[in-house]
């Protein structure tokens, strides 16, 4: 090779541009080109899949809010003016960053205006960063709700998808914002968990190409001695935000450290009395055995000093109280809203506060719920005063674990597992030994002892099952291959493999049946290789304990039973459509369904197998079946979130902590407002509630 070429190709591998487009266009190179040029079309099958799922997405954010707006009664009868101005100097940045801009060139934008123009206002914003403050109850989260449905009112394929984000749950000293952020769309929107480019997910494609924007509600949640840490982070990241904060929470964060960059600040103004007299009036008939609400609003106009007029007035000032004071004083009610001004009774404005949060419950459930459809025939009627202990314990158990998310998986939290387990691994092995205690010989139930342990153990390699199935299925096991005395040893050796499971793997997550190996090659191949694996290790220890009397036939049917549900396992189990993942019930439902549909069908084959081998008749290869088929749904249960869900509930309604009907009673109380959805989790009202519930175990109705 000479100078020249050799120069010319060390010059062509040190220089490597690369243009990757899913459009035609031109493309131009100054300069001297050596070597080669390629051209690579751009994956636009791949951009065109990602907006297809940001549309879903915004369809489901849509479909989930609207629903919140309606049992929130936010436009009922009208909606309660709410006004916002700019926030104090120092709790915003530079206009110059916000605009981005020279300090010469600043021309501040008008911060001021209703909630139901805070979205024009964003849009003006060319940072696309904003924070949003006020007191408790201000009406943080209304405006929110309000901003996010403008949004997707004029949403289309260029704008991010607007999904909002409880940002109390983070820890900014374990976890990054962005591993954050897909964590949480992945556990409220679980259709978007899905292969993307290479190892990186779909999610985190949606958010680093900017289809999504982050609205973080509840700065002031996060941890206090985490929230600059937290601050700084957020300032950090490039991403258009929202973020709302108590302001005094917000205030503290930002002393010392600079506020959020690049973010301007809005903070909400106090109801006015002409907004109240403009509102309450028209919640509440006119009666001539009550006063009506003008009456109380006289009172309060006419005698502003006077201590009663002047605590409700206060009280009255925040949207969270006039919605409390519209739903227990207003239509449909028999209650008089001048006890309010009773003195005696409530003599501060804390004790008007502590009055309309505790009536509020008992008011929700004294009159009827309407409902429609099977939801109206399968209605109930719950006790005030149990759905008041109930909420109290929701409340401290939420308290307990630093949250705001009743997410109905993690129930088993605060259930008991390691009796659990050691019951379960008795159990097992006393119905391992009667399943094969006649007519099976010792060596056939040696063997198939040995191909429930090894099947099972490649569920727990795929991840497929949890701790508690395991001391069931190992305890059936030994009870197969040793008889009585032994299968319990084994059976408790399956419980101490069972904690272990649990310490690494955590509470299972919902699943739900789907058919398609493309969402999930990985563990399908896995599925397939347990087929062989199994089939074949069974086979010899057939021939060998047999003296292949029985054949090595037999064993490998019994393997590719075990392999073939593992396989179904790994081909069904795959995450739901994203419009569909906004309702805990649904995931309920379908976690419920992908242990019934695996757990019976590979149990029923393993039985089938069993008897088949044995040489038994048809009758006995029906029991042990149907025997199995049983066996399979309760050890894969167990494994299960839906089963985790049923020991848990099973456990806290003997005490009398929550109701036996959790998740209905759930549901009822999201439909009349007690509480409201976030993704896949249930919240309280308002956190102002959930700190009065957690604070007493007593409710003064």
């Amino acid at each position: 090779m000479s100078e020249e070429s050799e120069s010319a190709s060390q010059l062509a591998g040190a220089v490597h541009n690369e243009v990757s487009t899913g459009s035609g266009g031109v493309i131009a190179q100054s300069g001297s080109v050596f070597g080669g040029i390629h051209f690579h079309a751009g994956d636009r099958g791949f951009t065109d899949d990602l907006r297809v799922l940001a549309a879903q997405l915004a369809r489901a954010v849509r479909v989930q809010w609207l629903g919140e707006e309606e049992k929130r009664r936010i436009r009922d009868p009208l909606p309660l003016t709410v006004r916002f101005k700019a926030a104090r100097l120092e709790l915003s940045d530079y206009w110059s960053n916000v605009l981005g801009v020279s300090a010469d060139d600043v021309e501040p934008l008008a911060l001021v205006g209703p909630v139901a123009e805070f979205a024009e206002i964003y849009r003006s914003v060319p940072s696309g960063r904003m924070v949003v403050l006020g007191r408790g109850g201000a009406g943080k989260t209304v405006l929110v709700l309000q901003f996010v449905l403008a949004l997707l009112g004029r949403w289309s394929d260029n704008s991010p998808v607007p999904v909002v984000l409880n940002i109390g749950s983070w820890n900014p000293v374990t976890t990054s914002l962005r591993e954050w952020i897909e964590a949480q769309l992945a556990r409220d929107y679980v259709g978007i968990v899905r292969p993307g480019r290479g190892k990186v997910s779909a999610v985190s494609l949606l958010v680093a190409d900017g289809h999504i924007l982050p609205i973080f509600d509840g700065f002031d949640e996060i941890a206090a001695h985490h929230r600059k840490q937290a601050l700084r982070l957020l300032s950090e990241c490039n991403l258009p935000m929202v973020l709302t904060s108590r302001t005094e929470e917000y205030a503290v964060a930002v002393h010392d450290l600079h506020v959020l960059s690049r973010a301007a600040a809005v903070e909400l103004i106090d109801i006015s009395p002409n907004d109240l007299r403009s509102y309450l009036p028209l919640t509440r008939r006119r009666s001539s055995e009550s006063s009506s609400w003008e009456c109380v609003l006289d009172q309060l106009e006419r005698r502003p000093l006077d201590p009663a007029c002047s605590n409700l007035a206060t009280v009255l000032s925040t949207p969270l109280m006039v919605s409390l004071a519209r739903d227990i004083y207003g239509e449909g009610t028999h209650l008089d809203p001048a006890v309010l001004l009773n003195q005696r009774q409530f003599n501060s404005t804390q004790a008007l506060e502590d009055h309309l949060l505790d009536a509020f419950i008992s008011g929700l459930y004294a009159r009827p719920q309407e409902t429609t459809g099977r939801r109206r025939r399968h209605a109930l009627r719950w006790d005030p005063v149990l759905v008041q202990q109930w909420c109290v314990h929701l409340a401290e158990r939420l308290e307990h674990h630093g949250t705001r998310d009743f997410i109905w998986w993690t129930l088993a939290q605060g259930a008991p597992r390691r009796g659990s387990s050691v019951l379960l691994g008795i159990l097992g092995a006393a119905v391992g030994h009667l399943l094969c205690a006649t007519d099976v010989q010792i060596h056939v139930r040696a063997v198939f002892g040995l191909v429930l342990a090894v099947g099972f153990s490649i569920w727990l390699y795929l991840g497929l099952s949890g701790g508690l199935p395991t001391a069931l299925v190992f305890g059936i096991a030994g009870g197969m291959a040793l008889g009585l005395p032994a299968g319990l040893l084994t059976g408790l050796l399956g419980v101490l493999g069972g904690l272990l499971v649990d310490r690494r793997t955590g509470l299972p997550q919902p699943v739900v049946v789907r058919l398609g190996v493309r969402r999930n090659f990985r563990r399908a191949a896995g599925g397939l290789t347990s087929v062989a694996v199994t089939g074949v290790v069974t086979g010899l220890a057939t021939g060998v304990l047999s003296g292949f009397t029985i054949g090595a036939g037999a064993g490998l049917f019994a393997g590719v039973a075990i392999g073939m549900g593992t396989a179904l396992a790994a081909f069904v189990n795959q995450p739901a459509d994203t419009a569909h993942a906004v309702d805990p019930y649904s995931a309920f439902r379908a976690d419920r369904s992908s242990v019934l549909l695996i757990g019976s069908f590979g149990g029923f084959l393993f039985g089938v197998s069993l008897g088949m081998s044995g040489g038994m008749s048809i009758g006995f290869i029906a029991l042990s079946g149907i025997s199995f088929a049983a066996v399979g749904v309760v050890a894969l249960g167990l494994g299960s979130a839906w089963g985790e869900f049923c020991l848990a509930r099973g456990w806290f309604g003997l005490r009398g902590e929550l109701p036996w009907r959790l998740l209905t009673f759930l549901r009822d109380a999201h439909d009349r407002g007690l509480f409201r959805q976030a993704g896949a989790a249930y919240q309280l009202r308002h956190a102002r509630l959930q700190d009065r519930l957690a604070s007493s175990s007593t409710i003064r109705t």
